[in-house]
Formats: structure tokens, C-alpha cells, sequence
């Protein structure tokens, strides 16, 4: 009869903050507070698991520590976490939520990604869509989760990680080799363009952010001034930028995060308020070729 009082064992392993092993068959866990790391292969072959939530403590998880926990449906990601490894979640194929309550991980379309280094590390299942402020897929393993994928306009990426055909669907892999092959063409576009061939430049970050044959959008060149002026129609009037010539090189970085707001049709006040972001010079808050 004692045994009936007896306090079940955790079915985790931690030693001196680490969190090393799992029970290969726990139904739930409850990772506590004060683990600090989630230790390499920890939560490895899990399959019973459908919810993790990672303690504010945590501030890693290892390689391989949700590998093939393939009933996995969501991960809540704790404040304190400073790195994830990008195999940390290979093979969760039925991740449908990834929650990140870190600084240092945002959750966009779907997609895990670093905010310093604005790498993709993982997905959930099904269908994602990349941000265009990722500048990279981190590793072969990244995109093995989802089973499609499309890119927002103006995206960045230009190299595909080794083998990662061998790890992702094919339908990803195409999609992401075509959209490589699009940003290498615009980037080398952009790279060829002669600096003093301002109007080209224009028109090259403009077929980047989807605007090159928009009726809101009009580039005027002012050759007395040595400027281009870009107006854009906004309510309740529109907006004008006065690009320098001789500044090019500077604009050139700083013009294309106002033109996504335009895309993604940004109102006059948010125009305004990215353009000041930006230091981007305003001709006038109430366009004159727009009065």
C-alpha cells in the first residue's frame, strides 16, 4: 500500500541546469524553471509529446533536442533564450504553432528566425511564407517541416545550405532554387548599374519592391538640381522624396525599406513616419505634385 503514496519519478534528466534526457515515452512534461539549457538530443524521438513550453530560464537549446518528436504541435519559446540551434527542430512534422516570447527569435509566415543574424532556422508544417528580412536559410535542415513555400516581395536570399535538396521536399527545394535565382539576378542587376546612372538604380529598387509599373509610384528627374524626386500617392495627398545624386550610395541602402511600406500599402502616416526612419529627405509632407 506504500507504493500508492509514492511521488511519481520525472521522466527528466537534469543535471546542474541542463536538461539532458527525456523519457522517449512521456506523454507531457513540464520542463522547470531554473533549467537553463536544453541539452543536445534531449527531447530526441519523443514521439508521445504534442506541447513544449520552454521556461524563461532556458537561455539554449542544443542540436537535435526536438529531433523526430513527430507528434510535436506547438512550442511556446521562453523570454530568456539566446540561441537555438538549427536542427533543434528537425523532423517535428506536425509543428502547427511556434510561439517566441525571446527578443532575440520573432515567428513570421510561420518561420523561426534569428533576429541578429536573420536566419531562418525552422518552420511549422504545411504552408510558410519567408519575410523579406531574412537574408538567409541557416542550414540544410530548416525547411525539412513545411511542404510549401512562397517569398514575400523583396527578398534577400541568394544561397541555397548544402544538401538541403536532400532534407526538404522538392517542391520547397524548386521554389527556393527559383527564388535564389531571381534575387542573384537582381542583386547582380543592381551591382552592374553605374552610379552615376541614377535613374536605372530607381528603376532596378523599384522592380525589387513590386513597383516598377505602379500608377502611384512616379520617379522625376530634376537635372537643374542634380536630384530624382519620387512621389507616391498616399491619402490625403502624397508624399515626395528628394534623392541626391551625389548620395546615392547612401539612399540606395536606406530607399528600399520605405518602398515595402508602399507595397504593402502603408497609409500617408506610416510613409512619413518610416521615411524620418530611414533619413530619407521629404520634398514636402503634402506632395506639391500631388496638390
Amino acid at each position: 500500500m506504500l507504493g500508492l503514496f509514492q511521488e511519481s519519478k520525472s521522466p527528466l534528466t537534469i543535471n546542474d541546469g541542463v536538461l539532458e534526457k527525456c523519457d522517449k515515452n512521456a506523454l507531457s512534461v513540464e520542463i522547470p524553471d531554473g533549467v537553463q539549457k536544453i541539452g543536445s538530443s534531449a527531447f530526441q524521438d519523443c514521439s508521445l509529446l504534442k506541447e513544449i513550453v520552454i521556461p524563461n530560464s532556458v537561455k539554449e537549446i542544443s542540436f537535435w533536442a526536438f529531433d523526430n518528436c513527430v507528434s510535436l504541435k506547438s512550442v511556446v519559446i521562453g523570454s530568456g533564450v539566446e540561441e537555438i540551434s538549427d536542427t533543434a527542430f528537425f523532423r517535428c512534422t506536425s509543428l502547427e504553432k511556434i510561439e517566441s516570447k525571446s527578443p532575440n527569435f520573432i515567428v513570421e509566415g510561420g518561420c523561426l528566425i534569428d533576429k541578429k543574424s536573420k536566419a531562418l532556422l525552422t518552420t511549422q508544417k504545411g504552408s510558410v511564407c519567408v519575410s523579406s528580412s531574412v537574408r538567409k536559410i541557416s542550414d540544410r535542415y530548416s525547411l525539412s517541416n513545411c511542404s510549401e513555400i512562397t517569398f514575400e516581395q523583396g527578398g534577400k536570399i541568394t544561397a541555397i545550405p548544402v544538401y538541403l535538396n536532400m532534407k526538404a521536399k522538392e517542391e520547397v527545394y524548386k521554389a527556393l532554387r527559383a527564388e535564389v535565382a531571381k534575387n542573384k539576378a537582381k542583386k547582380q542587376k543592381l551591382s552592374d548599374v553605374a552610379s552615376s546612372a541614377v535613374g536605372a538604380v530607381l528603376s532596378v529598387l523599384l522592380e525589387q519592391a513590386g513597383l516598377k509599373d505602379s500608377q502611384n509610384v512616379e520617379v522625376l528627374e530634376i537635372k537643374e538640381e542634380r536630384t530624382h524626386h519620387i512621389c507616391i500617392t498616399a491619402e490625403p495627398s502624397g508624399i515626395e522624396l528628394r534623392l541626391l545624386d551625389s548620395r546615392i550610395n547612401s539612399w540606395k541602402k536606406t530607399l528600399p525599406e520605405f518602398l515595402k511600406a508602399v507595397a504593402s500599402g502603408a497609409s500617408f502616416e506610416e510613409l512619413l513616419k518610416t521615411a524620418k526612419e530611414q533619413k530619407l529627405e521629404i520634398a514636402g509632407e503634402k506632395a506639391r505634385r500631388f496638390h
